[in-house]
């Protein structure tokens, strides 16, 4: 069926190569709105990214491969600041620490491609990538409420608002904050200089939840 006259033509202005990859956008739209499988980006950005118990990324129910220490190491350097970008030598400090080689940079925008293929294995020319390049270095686009730690902090301080008023909500809240804990914040990864402060700031923020669960089992009587 042809448009009518008037309509506006999405792909006015956009360079033929990515084209058919917004007609495709435009049609998911139409039909009630991107689906997984749509656009490649949109799959990515709402993959589950995991960091109580140590880093990893979740598509459906299947543990995203990342590769080596290197491709675990560039994903935390930029998920622990995202969604702000992280300035290339900023990057390049955070995987070779005070001695990089002489290569570096060539070397770091390797390790990017290869981070993108992993999350964004069936990527088509044109999308835009979860991991996106700026003028200074890189953004990794995720969406952080998404994330077990961001969702950990939202529950643990739902339930603190709760703990008086509705003090079996709040334990029923603690119970879903408590399961996402696997371990020690970042893994392997929770020395790391550049990855201390967070790791501090979770083990409080986990510190305050079992308080919390303490307290709230002796407001309902409930004993272990």
């Amino acid at each position: 069926m042809s448009s009518r006259a008037g309509a506006p033509n999405p792909c006015r202005g956009v360079p033929d190569d990515t084209s058919q990859l917004v007609l495709t956008s435009v049609a998911a739209a139409a039909k009630g709105g991107l689906k997984a499988g749509d656009d490649p980006a949109y799959d990515a950005r709402r993959m589950r990214y995991e960091i109580l118990g140590g880093l990893r990324v979740l598509r459906g129910q299947a543990q995203v491969t990342l590769g080596g220490p290197k491709a675990q190491r560039l994903l935390a350097a930029l998920m622990v600041d995202a969604p702000r970008a992280v300035e290339r030598d900023v990057l390049v400090e955070r995987l070779w620490g005070d001695h990089p080689p002489a290569t570096a940079r060539t070397a770091l925008q390797v390790h990017v491609s290869h981070l993108r293929h992993a999350l964004e294995p069936d990527q088509r020319g044109g999308a835009r990538s979860v991991v996106r390049t700026t003028g200074e270095g890189y953004v990794l686009e995720i969406d952080r409420p998404r994330t077990d730690a961001d969702r950990f902090e939202s529950l643990t301080r739902e339930a603190e608002d709760l703990a008086v008023a509705d003090p079996d909500r709040a334990l029923g809240v603690l119970e879903s904050a408590r399961a996402l804990w696997r371990g020690r914040p970042w893994g392997a990864l929770a020395d790391q200089p550049w990855l201390r402060g967070d790791v501090a700031r979770l083990e409080e923020l986990r510190r305050r939840a079992d308080e919390l669960w303490g307290d709230v089992q002796l407001a309902l009587g409930v004993t272990s």
